[in-house]
């Protein structure tokens, strides 16, 4: 009778324990990126808590999202070759599971600071897009961005300061021209033009550089892919060297995103998580909202389930017999 007790028991506890694994699994996981946007800085090496995960990511660089544990890191940027403890760039940060990150080098070399952005991978109603602007011109005032019409320019976002990045902003597949104006002001401070594919859902627009010279770095990140926390110490992060558009007032250049390069990578458990202040947008499409893709349980969760299972019935069938030759 005990053994049968036994048995029933650890059913019911490894039935508790199964419920409980798929969210684990689902939540272990988030994503960061590191972009390098100070324009007078040489490539920089990057550390994640003391181990290098990026080495001679030059200006403007922005690396494919790596899957990393969720939790507090620490992260540290030192110029190229040289080690942790010569940071000039050293933050605690804190991953939430299942979100996107982007942590920018940003100011001057005098300035440096780490730009922390959440992101959101997901992906737009089927056949829209949506972009946004991040701000990461040193001394450069808040600025808006007006799409270019044939009758009038469309505001799209307004007063966006420095080191901070707009709403995703929805918008139908096609050709656009935008208008970097100083806030308050018609004077144009960057023009320039860009395809946007439904192909290609997300884009994010960097503005960086110094004054006068405004450039745009246009990336289009892939969208949220099922992944895991990587803990092998020789993968490679792929950086992404963006298309840069230069244009003054009185100039209007092109920004493509160009092909990826790579660079070696050993990646550890990274993160980080900010609030960001959003800047107003007023979309000038609507989309219907989307919810977060989640990542999903491991590949071993159901061999684990059948196992589990035919020790319980084997536990089982071990008390009954015990019961019946008494």
């Amino acid at each position: 009778m005990r053994i049968l007790q036994f048995g029933v028991v650890a059913v019911l506890g490894l039935m508790l324990a199964l419920v409980g694994l798929p969210i684990a699994y689902a939540q272990a996981d988030a994503e960061i990126r590191i972009v390098h946007a100070v324009p007078d800085a040489p490539a920089v090496d990057v550390y994640v808590d003391g181990t290098a995960v990026a080495e001679g990511v030059g200006f403007f660089t922005a690396s494919n999202y790596l899957p990393l544990a969720a939790g507090e890191h620490r992260i540290q940027v030192t110029a190229a070759g040289t080690p942790a403890d010569q940071s000039v760039i050293s933050t605690t940060v804190d991953l939430a599971a299942g979100q996107a990150y982007t942590v920018a080098a940003s100011g001057t070399l005098a300035t440096i600071e780490a730009t922390v952005l959440q992101d959101d991978r997901t992906i737009p109603t089927a056949g829209d897009t949506k972009i946004r602007f991040v701000h990461l011109v040193p001394g450069a005032p808040a600025v808006d961005v007006r799409r270019v019409g044939a009758d009038q320019d469309v505001p799209i976002v307004n007063n966006l300061p420095f080191q901070e990045a707009s709403d995703y902003i929805p918008l139908l597949p096609g050709n656009y021209d935008f208008n970097i104006v100083a806030t308050g002001t018609d004077q144009v401070v960057l023009d320039f033009n860009e395809d946007i594919v439904a192909d290609a859902p997300i884009y994010d627009v960097f503005l960086v550089g110094e004054l006068p010279n405004i450039q745009a770095q246009v990336i289009s990140p892939a969208a949220a892919q099922p992944a895991q926390a990587q803990q092998t110490p020789q993968a490679t992060m792929t950086m992404t060297a963006a298309a840069t558009t230069e244009a003054t007032a009185e100039a209007t250049t092109e920004a493509t995103v160009m092909p990826t390069t790579e660079a070696t990578v050993m990646p550890t458990t990274a993160a980080t998580e900010a609030a960001t202040t959003q800047a107003t947008t007023e979309p000038v499409a609507t989309a219907t909202p989307q919810t977060p893709t989640q990542l999903p349980t491991t590949g071993g969760y159901s061999g684990a389930l059948f196992s589990l299972t035919l020790m319980a019935a084997i536990l089982i069938g071990v008390g009954l017999f015990v019961r019946r030759r008494r």
